[in-house]
């Protein structure tokens, strides 16, 4: 069911390590996709037959490179006698033979693949299981902290690899939920060749934007593992909500940008950080307002989404801090009481998470590790 017939080895998950890349075998196998087997070319056009001449360039230069390297390997082997060397003969024999198979399904794949992606896309409309349902609920960001959505008419389909999730340019009105399988997003820069820039897995959104501000697609979403999708359009969206729940709606869109700019949450796959949304709880606060007071013992800790705040000590300013602006961080790690004052300078909103689901959460992603570092940091600093 999976679109893209390189898969990460060890060796890619090696690379990835070293350069700290995130997602970069996948990365590696779009441009090799993009490149080589022209998807956006016409199938009579003279560039895209070239560059299916430099596919078949690529194929047979990997085939030769591996045929030097097995004969630079096995010829000496070849050339002894005796039982043991025939044996050893046999084995590399049919290992370069099952290499050399792999080599040519995987090219054939990609061929496929290019072919599939030219043909659109294919939701297939289904009843979800109940177990998908519950798991919808529970993980949502949107269905947790705007439950009238629940009322609102979802269309639950099946989609198979090889299919367009969401086409750049267009203006179609669409939300999509990932209930299972994969995506991967292809950015279009302005000036640039489009490139890979995430893989979204089962648990997370896309195309909350342009269902709020009916601008067009920026972005092409492929399916690269056969996926259920539950779906919301604008219209299913109108039918439900009022002024209250298109702002609350536009809260969740705009903690999760911020979730995924800060530096604290950096690396945080995909299904956590829509975890983290669902399960913080947004507060909003009027400038001037305080939003933590010097000597309270209290342990929540915020992210700011929108607005700016100021910390203060006694009479004294020690920082001001803008959006995906962490804050609250040590008297959470070190049980003691807040050793400053934070007060919105304007118009606020906060997302905060409370001692008990930190506790349990924390540890994912790297995420006590950064929060750690952070309280170093301003200790040092203050």
């Amino acid at each position: 069911a999976r679109l893209f017939p390189l898969h990460p080895g060890p060796g890619a998950r090696i690379l990835e390590t070293m350069t700290r890349i995130p997602d970069l075998p996948r990365v590696l196998h779009w441009a090799i996709v993009r490149h080589y087997l022209a998807l956006r070319m016409q199938e009579d056009s003279d560039e895209h037959t070239g560059r299916r001449g430099i596919a078949a360039g690529i194929f047979a230069a990997w085939l030769a490179a591996f045929g030097f390297l097995f004969y630079g390997l096995a010829g000496p082997l070849f050339a002894a006698n005796g039982p043991g060397a025939a044996v050893w003969k046999a084995i590399f024999s049919v290992a370069g033979l099952f290499y050399a198979a792999w080599l040519i399904s995987v090219f054939v794949g990609l061929a496929r693949t290019a072919s599939r992606l030219r043909e659109g896309s294919h939701l297939n409309q289904i009843v979800p299981a109940a177990d998908l349902i519950e798991y919808w609920k529970a993980q949502c960001g949107l269905i947790r902290h705007v439950p009238r959505l629940l009322d609102a008419q979802w269309t639950w389909s099946s989609v198979p690899a090889g299919s367009y999730l969401i086409r750049y340019g267009n203006t179609d009105r669409t939300f999509f939920w990932l209930a299972e399988g994969r995506t991967r997003v292809i950015a279009h820069p302005p000036g640039s060749e489009p490139m890979h820039v995430a893989t979204l897995g089962a648990g997370t959104g896309v195309g909350e934007i342009s269902l709020l501000d009916n601008e067009p697609r920026t972005a092409d979403v492929i399916v690269e593992e056969a996926a259920i999708v539950a779906t919301l359009s604008r219209d299913a969206l109108d039918a439900v909500a009022d002024e209250a729940t298109y702002d609350r709606f536009r809260d969740v869109v705009l903690a999760g940008q911020a979730l995924s700019r800060s530096t604290v949450f950096h690396g945080l796959p995909d299904a956590d950080r829509e975890r983290w949304i669902a399960y913080g709880t947004p507060r909003r606060y009027d400038t001037g307002e305080p939003v933590i007071l010097q000597g309270a013992v209290e342990s929540w800790v915020g992210l700011v989404v929108s607005g700016t705040v100021v910390v203060e000590r006694g009479e004294q300013t020690i920082a001001v801090l803008g959006h995906d602006e962490v804050f609250g961080e040590i008297a959470y790690l070190t049980d003691a009481p807040r050793n400053a004052s934070i007060r919105a300078t304007d118009s606020l909103l906060v997302w905060r998470w409370d001692k008990n689901w930190l506790d349990a959460e924390l540890m994912r992603g790297g995420v006590g590790d950064a929060l750690l570092k952070l309280a170093v940091e301003r200790q040092n600093i203050q």
